[in-house]
């Protein structure tokens, strides 16, 4: 249902044959090439020289240009054992080659829930914002001269935030072409995504911290109580009205599964008995009639007067005007040394991410609801 393809815009944007070179792109030909003794050729070169271009002053590893994230096949076979019947061809697999960019953001509901992607951003990034004024347009007479309004205006600056990860591969593990590309992909791709995710929802841009949603100044909040409470009805519907964006569009609830099993045993009316819990039976049912996306990267260890530790958030809103962006591509650090007696391989990788809200009032979030 959330099946998000980025990927796509960028590869539109190639000639045919610069999609078919950027498909001959490999990970783990990539890495091995990495290693001492090892040469870089072809598109795994062109794409680290590519990137060396596109983040100019950045130290340390190397950097693949945001194209080598786009980089995938339709599927592949291992020929090291294909062959004819009773010499491995039972075994061999054809698997499809995601692009990196495709299971990084499958990972993240909020791109999910309609978050705006800024790609390959060059420096940092100012984005202008403009704010109503109390001053609306109204009719006049035919020949009255019209109400003069301007919009203020502010700035809301991004820059890169650094968010690393690591894997520890074997060197046997690396060449055998069988499943070690997909997994390569798959590991860096989840644990670069839930680290941008978490710092996107919950940052408290403290240092080189990003700036979340529920620390932004300025966002609307529904309070449970002193020291927390369980969510009722009456919350979830103050949470939509506390977002004062113009039209229903875009709006989502974003929930850890804590609340969600809560909220599945919560009566909207407890003294009614119509039988109606504030949540749905369904894995992805609405919430109040929006959309409700579940994540366990909502914090769900807020503290709140005695109950500390133990709150969740509920967010609401306009995700439209979450604004992600992203910084080149993967800096990568290639290290056989560390750990060479045991013949492990450590690949550091590190994406440049920052994540902002354009319009403070198209969220809310309430961030002392009890699941226990």
């Amino acid at each position: 249902m959330y099946n998000i393809n980025v990927s796509n815009t960028t590869r539109a944007q190639l000639s045919a044959s610069e999609q078919r070179d950027l498909d001959k792109f490999s990970f783990t030909k990539y890495i091995l090439a990495s290693l001492p003794n090892g040469k870089l050729e072809g598109i795994e070169k062109e794409m680290v020289e590519e990137g060396r271009h596109e983040n100019t002053g950045v130290a340390g590893g190397q950097i693949l240009s945001y194209k080598a994230m786009c980089a995938g096949r339709g599927a592949y076979r291992n020929d090291l054992t294909a062959g004819t019947s009773g010499s491995g061809s039972q075994t061999v697999a054809t698997e499809a080659q995601r692009p990196l960019i495709d299971i990084l953001f499958e990972n993240m509901p909020l791109m999910a829930a309609g978050a705006t992607l800024v790609p390959n951003v060059k420096g940092n990034l100012p984005i202008p914002k403009f704010t109503r004024t109390v001053t609306r347009a109204s009719e006049k007479a035919e020949t009255a001269a019209g109400t003069e309004f301007t919009p203020a205006t502010a700035t809301v600056t991004m820059t890169p935030h650094r968010i690393p990860a690591h894997i520890d591969l074997t060197r046997s593990f690396l060449l055998q072409s069988r499943g070690a590309e997909n997994v390569l992909r798959d590991y860096l791709a989840r644990e670069l995504a839930a680290r941008w995710e978490a710092q996107a929802i919950g940052g408290d841009g403290i240092g080189s911290n990003m700036l979340g949603i529920l620390n932004t100044p300025g966002i609307g909040s529904v309070v449970g109580g002193t020291n927390g409470l369980a969510a009722t009805w009456a919350n979830i519907v103050d949470l939509e009205s506390s977002v004062t964006v113009a039209n229903d569009i875009g709006r989502r609830y974003l929930i850890n599964s804590a609340t969600r099993r809560r909220l599945k045993k919560t009566l909207r009316n407890p003294s009614g008995t119509d039988g109606t819990y504030i949540f749905g039976d369904t894995l992805e049912a609405s919430l109040n009639g929006y959309p409700a996306l579940v994540s366990d990267l909502v914090p769900a260890t807020l503290t709140k007067g005695t109950s500390i530790g133990v709150c969740s958030a509920i967010i609401m809103g306009d995700f439209r005007d979450l604004l992600l962006a992203q910084w080149g591509g993967v800096q990568f650090l290639i290290d056989p040394y560390t750990q060479d007696i045991a013949g492990i391989v450590r690949i550091s990788a590190a994406l440049f991410v920052d994540s902002a809200i354009k319009r403070v009032e198209s969220f809310s979030a309430m961030q002392d609801a009890l699941t226990t």
